[in-house]
């Protein structure tokens, strides 16, 4: 199976590849290819492994969705507890959240030790992120964003996550056309 990843863009110091001006041309591919992958379903055809990595990770979560009444209490969806189900170790034993923020949030070492308090610290900021961005979110039940959505230069930071919200908003309305193709047709 095939999984299919963006370019980190936000990132980058300078454009050496012309990312400005293939979005367009990009866009129209993936409109076309979205298209292939609708028609292949509505007739009852597979779609390789390049139109499956490509959309069904923004149709199926639509189609799955749960349908019941948010609750007030907003869930950290998508965080991992750094330490408890995932750590980054570097190649010089120094521990971090995980492989996506890369050499931020220092969580300790293999000399050192795992630091809990860090960890826990990291995991209730990113909370706080959730709760004052996501709270008044329409995209609330679709978004995947975790703590890697929020990461800046230096840590993760609210300012991060917003950046990351309008990405994220786009490919779950690129899910909700396509999916609501599909229902009409």
């Amino acid at each position: 199976y095939i999984t299919i990843q963006s370019v980190e863009r936000r990132f980058l110091k300078e454009d050496k590849f012309g990312y400005s001006e293939k979005v367009n041309e990009g866009r129209r591919q993936f409109e076309h290819l979205a298209r292939i992958y609708a028609e292949n379903i509505l007739e009852g055809k597979e779609n390789n492994s390049f139109l499956r990595g490509l959309f069904d990770a923004i149709v199926y979560p639509i189609y799955a969705r749960a349908n019941s009444e948010l609750t007030t209490e907003l869930s950290v969806k998508g965080m991992c507890k750094p330490g408890f189900r995932k750590l980054f170790a570097d190649t010089d034993g120094t521990y971090y959240m995980c492989e996506k923020i890369g050499r931020r949030l220092k969580l300790g070492s293999v000399s050192d030790g795992f630091d809990f308090e860090k960890s826990r610290d990291a995991y209730n900021s990113y909370a706080a992120i959730k709760t004052e961005l996501c709270a008044p979110c329409w995209a609330i039940r679709l978004c995947d964003s975790c703590a890697a959505s929020a990461k800046s230069t230096e840590n993760i930071s609210i300012e991060g996550q917003e950046a990351t919200c309008n990405l994220i908003r786009e490919k779950i309305v690129q899910g909700l056309s396509i999916y609501a193709y599909l229902l009409k047709n």
